[in-house]
């Protein structure tokens, strides 16, 4: 496992310290707000290339000091010890818009496997579920879910290492209005997703997310799960809730796949912990023996 470094304090940092630019680039939206381009001024003086995460209004209260209070202590608990394998945070702002401000990355993982002009490596596929794996365990030994594990939320610092962000910023909630706030319901668990049960997120519902992560790592980001089960949150549960699952991605070995299949139990009790799972992908990532017929036939 990776080694940590120690735990840093936030930081607060002012508008003039954010540089938009002439022109303000939108590099995406996520669960609960957009991520702009921006070049950081640090405390030293240094100018950094960075991203900034503003909040969405939907996630502020009429009580709007009191949302701010909530948000800042949510971002303090992301002001964890740093891992190799969690993307860490420059500093927050408060005082004008909420905004989140971290190391800038080329993209997602998802992107970088969909759009990737050669084939990645099945070993490098392995090797980033492990470094997943890792840093899970290491935001889970700090108290922190992530509440929306998915490939759109791990970054690509190089072509060997990954970062794991957006945690713990927007775990699932249902309004008094019945819909779903925070989370990626195609990812969630499906307590999560059951009408009749209070939504309470634990660990075992980011094993479950971890499940769906891999599976969209080993189709390389093509495809989406539940492509016709999951065009609403009350489908994809009954799909779930009647057994259903998805099947196995080409590139994965048969037998590494039961251990998949157990991150989607329905009993969160019995699905596997994320020690185990990154054991199993670092074995992988470093198996020299041949993949599987169907496997080998895909990158021929």
């Amino acid at each position: 496992m990776a080694q940590t470094e120690p735990e840093e304090e936030i930081q607060i940092v002012t508008k003039d310290q954010i540089n938009f630019g002439e022109t303000k680039r939108l590099l995406g939206r996520g669960a609960f707000g957009k991520v702009y381009k921006c070049t950081f001024t640090d405390p030293e003086g240094r100018a950094i290339h960075a991203a900034v995460k503003v909040i969405d209004p939907i996630y502020r209260d009429a009580d709007i000091e009191t949302e701010r209070r909530r948000i800042f202590d949510e971002f303090r608990n992301m002001m964890i010890p740093r891992h190799p394998y969690v993307i860490h945070l420059l500093g927050i702002n408060m005082a004008d818009d909420l905004m989140l401000i971290m190391p800038l990355r080329k993209e997602c993982l998802k992107k970088y496997l969909a759009c990737s002009k050669n084939p990645v490596p099945v070993n490098r596929l392995s090797r980033f579920c492990s470094q997943i794996a890792d840093g899970m365990m290491h935001l889970h030994s700090h108290n922190v879910f992530h509440c929306d594990l998915k490939a759109g939320n791990v970054l690509i610092k190089d072509e060997f290492h990954i970062e794991i962000c957006d945690f713990g910023l927007a775990c699932p909630s249902i309004d008094d209005k019945g819909r779903y706030r925070g989370g990626t319901f195609s990812h969630m668990a499906i307590e999560l997703l059951s009408p009749l049960k209070t939504k309470v997120f634990t660990q075992e519902c980011d094993i479950w997310s971890y499940g769906i992560t891999v599976w969209e790592i080993y189709n390389l980001g093509k495809s989406s799960p539940y492509e016709i089960e999951g065009r609403t949150p009350i489908t994809l549960y009954e799909f779930l809730e009647n057994g259903g699952r998805l099947k196995k991605p080409d590139l994965l070995k048969a037998d590494v796949w039961p251990n998949i299949l157990q991150c989607f139990a329905k009993n969160p009790k019995v699905r596997p912990k994320f020690g185990k799972l990154f054991k199993t992908f670092t074995q992988l990532a470093n198996d020299k023996t041949p993949v599987d017929d169907e496997t080998s036939r895909l990158f021929k």
